[in-house]
């Protein structure tokens, strides 16, 4: 269990509540549990995974155990109660499967090799790199919490980096506050992982905030930034003289991941008329994903 603590005590804020979380039968979501303290919630860890149940705990901490919504039903991890955060995170899967589909790598040594090659690109330092049953986890940890907010903007740019640098995280992780990974110590009790322990491979030092965020800030600036400069004007013949191709169009998403759609009406408008400008078969679909927030 003491594995399984340091490194809640590392990852985790020291205020706010904290929730594990085990799958409910056929897929219905999720049951959590609360925990007071990073001491309790190790040993619930442990209780759990002893059943063999797969365990996660939710990489952020919440301002309340539970909250009721509009609509009557009881909530509990969500971007709404997210409260603090003390890391930045990437799921990373491996597989024959995932790298045939592109989604992510063959073996977790060639995600380590990709993982090393995007941090030397973004000039980040190693992160944390836990091994989660059949991928890859890592964590910046930072020195302090900060809150969702600020935590919010930084991820995004990180996970617009990752899409402009090709290096295949798991995008409905990297910015999600409400993300949920597998604490070390535990087991991935999966039927093709067989109980594999859930392992620290390699560990950092924590960093400031302010260190991380500039880093990420003027990595994003060097990758990403051309496009944003622009505004994606209806004007931006870099943009519209572009063949439509994967690459292309990944550079398309990776500027449109930190564009807010919930922006003033004249904005958006312009947005939505450079995608048109490009005459790409994909230029509607990507407005109305890009408008609906998917990217985010």
């Amino acid at each position: 269990m003491i594995e399984t603590l340091d490194f809640l005590e590392e990852v985790l804020p020291s205020d706010g509540c904290i929730l594990l979380a085990t799958p409910q039968k056929e897929g219905r979501g999720f049951i959590h549990y609360p925990c007071k303290t990073k001491d309790e919630a190790a040993r619930k860890c442990h209780e759990l995974d002893y059943k063999e149940q797969q365990v996660y705990f939710a990489c952020a901490t919440y301002k309340q155990d539970c909250y009721v919504d509009e609509a009557g039903k009881t909530r509990y991890r969500t971007a709404e109660n997210a409260y603090m955060a003390k890391s930045f995170w990437l799921d990373i899967d491996c597989g024959i499967e995932k790298a045939s589909e592109g989604k992510g790598y063959e073996t977790p040594k060639a995600a380590v090799n990709a993982l090393k090659v995007f941090c030397a690109q973004a000039s980040l330092p190693i992160p944390m790199i836990v091994a989660s049953g059949n991928g890859l986890h890592c964590y910046w940890v930072l020195e302090t919490s900060v809150d969702k907010e600020s935590w919010k903007e930084v991820a995004l740019q990180l996970k617009a980096l990752t899409q402009h640098l090709q290096f295949l995280a798991d995008d409905s992780r990297t910015s999600d506050i409400a993300s949920i990974l597998r604490p070390v110590g535990t087991h991935n009790w999966k039927p093709a992982c067989r109980g594999k322990e859930i392992k620290r491979m390699f560990n950092s030092a924590p960093m400031a905030f302010e260190d991380f965020s500039q880093t990420i800030q003027l990595a994003y600036q060097q990758y990403c930034a051309v496009l944003m400069n622009q505004n994606l004007s209806i004007n931006d013949d870099l943009i519209r003289n572009e063949p439509e191709t994967p690459e292309n169009v990944n550079r398309i998403k990776s500027a449109l991941a930190s564009i807010n759609p919930d922006c003033d009406r004249l904005k958006w408008r312009n947005i939505c008329f450079a995608l048109h400008s490009t005459n790409w078969s994909c230029a509607e679909a990507l407005a109305r994903s890009w408008s609906s927030g998917e990217f985010l």
